[in-house]
């Protein structure tokens, strides 16, 4: 599997490289460039995080609705707390378990 990650990182890094060089002519001092590079990669790792916290918190309040709608109770979509595990569990439950007025 890192395998095929491989190619990616070593571009990363070569744009990495070249944007802390640019920064390094620019600045004219190589600890400011590289602390800039690191600065934006911290951010951009951020950023990241926070679109994934969010979208994580849209698909639990979509399957609190589901379970609702089933006939369960929506803390029930709490599971998917768990990673891979708990998400497989709560489709296993929606999936063969009894809905609504069939309950």
């Amino acid at each position: 599997m890192f395998s095929l990650l491989s190619p990616a990182i070593d571009n990363a890094d070569k744009i990495a490289d070249a944007v802390e060089t640019a920064l390094t002519a620019i600045m004219g001092d190589p600890d400011i460039a590289s602390t800039v590079v690191d600065a934006v990669g911290w951010l951009a790792i951020v950023a990241v995080a926070a679109i994934a916290l969010v979208v994580y918190m849209i698909g639990i309040f979509f399957h609190w609705r589901i379970c609702s709608k089933a006939g369960y109770s929506g803390a029930l979509s709490l599971l998917m707390l768990l990673p891979i595990i708990g998400y497989i569990f709560l489709i296993l439950i929606l999936t063969f378990g009894k809905w609504g007025s069939s309950k």
